[in-house]
């Protein structure tokens, strides 16, 4: 793991989020047959965040939070995910298919953001 919990309050931190746009409806309707996506979806996260040496510290549904302690950390974070998440595909669930983004077959599309804050 990159640097303690405390690194949280002391000095510049950089924060990435991501979402996977238009799985809300999907995962609320069956959470079940979504599973073994966002398990894969959470498992490389949490392996490109820790390789960068980030802090994956909230991680609700398909939401991750990680805070890393470089700028330069974060942004290879967000294109290492995006670079290696392409090749996971949504499981074939027939009455999901008029969902908007988040269909059979289709690539995840995931919304990324970096921010980077310091103590005022």
């Amino acid at each position: 793991m990159g640097w303690a919990v405390a690194n949280l309050t002391a000095g510049t931190v950089r924060f990435l989020y991501t979402d996977i746009e238009g799985s809300a409806v999907p995962w609320e309707r069956d959470r079940a047959a979504l599973q073994a996506s966002i398990l894969s979806h959470d498992a490389l996260l949490a392996e490109v965040i820790t390789a960068r040496r980030g802090l994956l510290y909230k991680h609700v549904g398909d939401v991750v939070q990680a805070a890393l302690d470089a700028a330069s950390e974060a942004l290879a974070a967000a294109v290492d995910s995006q670079l290696q998440l392409p090749a996971e595909l949504w499981p074939e669930i027939g009455r999901f298919r008029r969902a908007k983004r988040c269909t059979p077959g289709r690539r995840y599309l995931m919304r990324l953001a970096t921010i980077t804050t310091s103590p005022a």
